[in-house]
């Protein structure tokens, strides 16, 4: 079984309304992963020497030497993975490969969770969703219903592997602090829960951006810290099985094959009900669980 949560944090100084910007702010946060947290038609990856291993990340910063490093320490770490999904969870919006051949694990790192927003443009007869600003490199079609809503922001880091003997992972990513940038140099990705038809309110459903974001989108940790202080925002880590050779659609966003994920100060989402999975205790399993 995974651990239950533990949060901890050790601050030398948080960024808060009028400290200097010459002044340092350095601190990190520890908390344990949780395994079956998911929702969608995601793929919870839970095999027993992951239920029986210890999970753990550490998001260490410093603003003076413009580091944000995530760390992961993880145990029972299945080497060279593969998966295929039962029911393809791809939509109109975003594509997934169906199955992950020896693929390898990646790292998540939501920065901002859903304090920021970004508009989506829907068809004003149908009132389809047609996709996000950002994804429509031409600009909205003519006529269209500009929608701004909540998002989240996340970061991928590289691919890596356990020791194919102990299955153990020790591995860090700096995402930078004042330009954070994910492992190919990009802002990351935008992560909405939104309706699909905007006339339809049980239509929500999760969307990724996916074409590249601008530099100009790329954060800064003092707003992450900033919205932690004010109690309106956080941050999560999570993991993921991946091809070793993305597809260009999924660059910047995960596989739905989800491992290891937490958040703090709170949970965003919390893990999955017993009932959502045949084996509630233990067991690798793609999910159906609406987002309403």
């Amino acid at each position: 079984m995974s651990k239950s949560s533990l949060l901890y944090a050790t601050v030398a100084l948080l960024a808060v309304p009028g400290v200097a910007r010459a002044s340092n702010v350095v601190g990190q946060i520890k908390f344990d992963l949780e395994l079956g947290v998911a929702a969608g038609r995601e793929m919870s990856i839970r095999e027993p020497e992951m239920c029986e291993g210890e999970a753990h990340a550490k998001v260490k910063w410093n603003r003076n030497a413009d580091h944000v490093k995530v760390k992961l320490k993880l145990e029972g770490v299945p080497y060279q993975p593969s998966y295929c999904f039962e029911v393809d969870p791809s939509t109109d919006y975003n594509e997934y490969p169906f199955c992950v051949e020896d693929g390898a694990w990646q790292m998540w790192f939501v920065s901002r969770m859903f304090t920021r927003s970004t508009t989506w443009y829907y068809d004003s007869v149908s009132g389809d969703l047609i996709a996000n600003e950002f994804d429509l490199l031409s600009g909205p079609p003519p006529g269209s219903i500009p929608v701004v809503l909540p998002a989240a922001q996340m970061m991928c880091s590289g691919l890596f592997q356990p020791n194919p003997n102990s299955l153990e992972v020790h591995y860090e990513f700096d995402y930078g602090y004042n330009h954070m940038v994910d492992f190919i140099g990009t802002p990351g990705t935008l992560v909405g829960l939104l309706p699909y038809n905007l006339f339809d309110p049980s239509s929500v459903w999760v969307y990724y951006t996916h074409e590249i974001l601008p530099d100009s989108e790329a954060q800064d940790f003092d707003t992450t810290l900033a919205e932690l202080e004010a109690g309106i925002g956080g941050f999560a880590v999570s993991t993921s099985v991946e091809p070793l050779i993305k597809p260009p659609a999924l660059l910047t966003h995960d596989q739905l094959m989800i491992g290891w994920t937490n958040s703090y100060p709170d949970f965003f989402l919390e893990p999955a009900a017993p009932e959502a999975f045949e084996d509630p205790d233990c067991g690798t399993e793609q999910i159906f669980v609406p987002f309403i």
